[in-house]
């Protein structure tokens, strides 16, 4: 009877870790959608401009998500520990969408 309650706990957990990636995903989309919404109020030529710099934001928010990842399976393969969490996703998300705006000043040369 033990070893069912272990099996079903260890259901749960991963249930649990899996839901928060989906957290992280929804709050993603919800963003990129979201600036794509407000882009349109503006006129067209500033709308396109920021659902360009929406979408350059959002590959960037991927590109660091898919970092983190890689980072936590490196981690996790190494040492055993997760590191991956729906904050970390978060957070790394996060970090992308500054590092577009970061490259543009330092390649154009702005402080």
């Amino acid at each position: 009877m033990e070893t069912k309650t272990l099996h079903a706990d260890s259901k749960i957990k991963q249930t649990e870790s899996s839901d928060s990636a989906s957290k992280v995903i929804l709050w993603f989309v919800v963003a990129f959608f979201g600036t794509a919404i407000l882009s349109t109020m503006w006129s067209t030529s500033e709308g396109k401009q920021r659902l360009w710099n929406g979408a350059e934001g959002a590959i960037f928010g991927g590109i660091g998500g898919g970092m983190f990842w890689l980072l936590g399976a490196i981690v996790k393969s190494i040492i055993g520990k997760e590191i991956r969490t729906g904050t970390g996703y978060m957070v790394a998300i996060g970090a992308g969408f500054a590092a577009r705006h970061a490259l543009i000043s330092i390649l154009a040369g702005q402080p």
